[in-house]
């Protein structure tokens, strides 16, 4: 429930996700878009596999305290 714990609740992927689309915007193209298109899809799956395991241990309690999952003010 500290540092970045209490604006977000996977800050680790959204950094993850947000260097990923600080390559594509130094080296744009196609293969790179793919690459990030892939790894969110593959994040977001992560994302709810993960909160419905830990949603049995009291991690619901966080969730309704810490709103955003990924990115502050969108989801």
């Amino acid at each position: 429930m500290s540092g970045p714990y209490r604006y977000i609740r996977h800050p680790m992927y959204a950094g993850e996700l947000l260097s990923l689309v600080g390559t594509l915007f130094a080296y744009p193209g196609l293969r790179n878009t793919l690459v990030i298109v892939i790894f969110t899809a593959s994040l977001l799956w992560r994302i709810f596999q993960e909160e419905k395991i830990l949603g049995r241990n009291g991690y619901r309690h966080y969730a309704n305290l810490v709103k955003w999952r990924l990115v502050p003010g969108i989801w």
